[in-house]
């Protein structure tokens, strides 16, 4: 391994971050338009009236933009995308003021897309910027859904007349309100650009003793609204925790920077349902984190273990039913470099991971596996949210809004971690919860 070339990959890509960083935090102090929904979560296949909310130029004599009469709106839900039409209600704008930006308030009125499930975010092809976040349920999870059911069919006047008042128009904004839309304003992400990467999750399992094994990872895409919006970085970091002995210490962790490109997803041979993305990993860095330098002297030399790789990733999605979708990638990857500790480790790995995942409206199972002319490593995950999970012990459990999944976990092969990389784990079966899936 080269280590000038390895330090060099390091420096250009933490320069590249704190460049990207930089840039965005400089474009977050500006004023954007901003998508706000009335409640943090919807029903699919019913209605929604949303806020669009536009910055107004400081300068009095410049009048507000015109709204539009319809927004294509984006609804992104893990691994399916869909568009709908939401209409411009009639009345005049309402002005609001949040974190001393002035913004002119628009209603808009349609119909959430049918097949998506979990947190949604919505963008505009209009104004591409414009973002939002909702949980979208299917008509079967909603409660709110259940509650309707019971009382008695609102006329289409009605409704409207619902829609209407979500978003003030005719009165200026009282505190509460106020209060209500910045609440629900920040419900954005603090930085926009991070989203999920891998799962992310805490499991226990206890073999040979008690042991926990967690992984956090994020995707950072500094760009919008413009060609380099595919240029993105990722972290993950995956740790094994020995729980038994007693000074409790981590066995290893593994951290894996990485630059990529992303491709758009897009049907695949004209097929709606059949969708193809793609990522080209242009560096990817893989290490334990140890080694003999200034920085970690209580490390030993010989645990040392990194790697740095290129590699391209198809990924192929089938939307089977409304609830039910398969998708497989194929990581293919050419090693730049290994350290001498590691040297063989292509034998244990190959070039390859595979990774297949079917999602359903109550579980996911998913994959990993790959095979050197050694060794190999397979990983196999069912994730049952814990709202279903609460529901096999009791009724009214299910019914209450429990975010996140319970996650069982089953490994076999060589190399859990990067230290044993060469080493036959024993068969392990963790159980716990995941935030990310």
């Amino acid at each position: 391994m080269n280590p000038i070339r390895t330090r060099l990959a390091l420096i250009l890509f933490f320069m590249v971050a704190l460049a990207a960083v930089e840039v965005h935090c400089a474009d977050l102090s500006a004023a954007h338009p901003r998508l706000l929904t009335p409640d943090v979560y919807a029903t699919a296949g019913d209605q929604l009236t949303l806020a669009l909310l536009v910055p107004v130029d400081s300068n009095p004599s410049v009048p507000p933009p015109a709204p539009s009469q319809t927004l294509t709106l984006i609804w992104v839900a893990n691994d399916r995308t869909e568009e709908s039409v939401f209409s411009l209600q009639p009345g005049p704008s309402q002005p609001l003021a949040l974190s001393g930006q002035k913004f002119q308030t628009y209603a808009y009125t349609g119909i959430v897309p049918g097949g998506l499930n979990g947190p949604t975010m919505i963008e505009t092809h209009e104004m591409p910027i414009a973002r939002g976040l909702v949980s979208v349920q299917t008509p079967r999870g909603s409660q709110l859904l259940a509650e309707s059911a019971m009382t008695p069919a609102k006329p289409p006047s009605a409704i409207k007349q619902a829609a209407a008042a979500v978003i003030p128009t005719a009165a200026p904004l009282n505190a509460e309100d106020h209060e209500l839309l910045l609440r629900r304003a920040i419900r954005t992400p603090i930085i926009p650009g991070i989203s999920a990467n891998e799962p992310v999750y805490f499991i226990l399992g206890y073999r040979p003793d008690l042991n926990a094994r967690f992984q956090l990872s994020f995707k950072y895409q500094p760009f919008e609204a413009t060609w380099l919006r595919h240029l993105g970085g990722a972290f993950t970091m995956t740790t094994l925790w020995d729980l038994s002995s007693p000074s409790v210490p981590f066995v290893d962790s593994t951290y894996r920077p990485s630059l990529s490109w992303y491709g758009d997803t897009r049907p695949f041979l004209g097929n709606k349902d059949l969708r193809l993305s793609w990522q080209a990993g242009m560096w990817e860095h893989e290490s334990n984190g140890l080694g003999n330098t200034d920085f970690a002297r209580s490390a030993t030399g010989s645990d040392s273990r990194s790697l740095n790789i290129g590699f391209i990733r198809p990924r192929l999605i089938w939307q089977i039913t409304e609830k039910d979708s398969l998708s497989a990638s194929l990581k293919l990857y050419q090693y730049y470099d290994k350290a001498a500790q590691n040297s063989d480790i292509n034998l244990y790995r190959g070039y390859a991971d595979l990774r297949l995942r079917y999602q359903h409206e109550d579980w996911v199972l998913s994959g990993l596996f790959r095979r050197g002319s050694v060794g190999y490593f397979s990983e196999i995950d069912l994730g049952i949210p814990q709202e279903s999970f609460l529901k096999w012990f009791s009724p009214d459990l299910g019914k209450k809004n429990v975010h996140g999944w319970l996650l069982l976990q089953y490994l076999s092969g060589y190399g859990e971690t990067l230290l044993d990389y060469n080493q036959r784990i024993p068969e392990q079966v963790r159980l716990g919860f995941m935030l990310v899936p």
